[in-house]
């Protein structure tokens, strides 16, 4: 499929930027790690104005395969949300299930049916919360660093910001790896959990509103314009879903 290509084109960049940093800066294989995910995710905790030209162009090219990739990942999640918004008959039943849940006795129907709701929607968020409280306890045991710093550190990592760097000295091999794979995952995780975050409430209501339209009745100026169109109701109601109906 389309996905597993990107992942193994992804993987290969990510591997290739690895073994060109190690091998062209003298580093170790988690420090060129680290320094092909910080330029590949647009980071830049690395001075590049000491190394030699080949690097500076395959850094640029580095990055900007990079940042294509960020692109792509955002383009199929687009995709993804835009095929949510036509799901909104099944967000209604859902819905439905937990009133039919809610006026029946006992307390597990109502769980169960607010987990088969919920659940699906709020994952994301919990994942993108344990890795932040992830990077936290990284940042405060093995750095060393006060707990708003490695907050600071966690929120702006994922983001590609990149407000707190790692220490200059004192920085162990799996630290590197460590920081790396924290980014690798965290940036899409943040991307993912934020737009679903920012599309729920642009379309908080969506499935209540829609159903609304169907079961309002139509004005005498809807009835009218469907008479011109040749579409008529025997028994002189009509309502949103009846009209849908009649022009299927």
């Amino acid at each position: 499929s389309s996905y597993a290509v990107s992942f193994y084109v992804w993987l290969a960049w990510l591997c290739v930027g690895t073994v060109f940093f190690t091998l062209e800066e003298n580093l170790s294989v988690g420090e060129g790690m680290f320094v092909s995910t910080s330029i590949g995710y647009g980071i830049f905790w690395v001075d590049l104005t000491s190394t030699n030209n080949y690097a500076k162009v395959f850094s640029s090219l580095h990055f900007f395969i990079g940042v294509f990739g960020v692109a792509f990942d955002m383009a199929v999640f687009a995709r993804s949300l835009v095929t949510y918004n036509k799901l909104w008959y099944d967000e209604t039943k859902q819905q439905r299930s937990i009133e039919a849940a809610l006026a029946t006795e006992g307390y597990w129907g109502d769980v169960v049916s607010y987990y088969n709701y919920y659940w699906p929607k709020l994952r994301i968020h919990f994942f993108f919360l344990v890795w932040v409280l992830l990077g936290i306890v990284w940042g405060v045991t093995s750095i060393k660093w006060p707990v708003l710093d490695a907050w600071l550190f966690s929120m702006t990592a994922m983001a590609t910001g990149g407000l707190v760097a790692l220490p200059s000295s004192g920085v162990h091999e799996w630290d590197y790896v460590f920081v790396s794979l924290y980014i690798i995952v965290g940036a899409p995780l943040m991307a993912i959990s934020c737009g679903i975050s920012a599309h729920s409430i642009a379309n908080y209501g969506r499935a209540i509103t829609m159903e609304n339209k169907l079961n309002a009745a139509m004005t005498e100026d809807e009835l009218v314009m469907l008479k011109h169109l040749g579409v008529e109701d025997d028994d002189g109601f009509m309502d949103g879903a009846e009209f849908t109906i009649l022009m299927l």
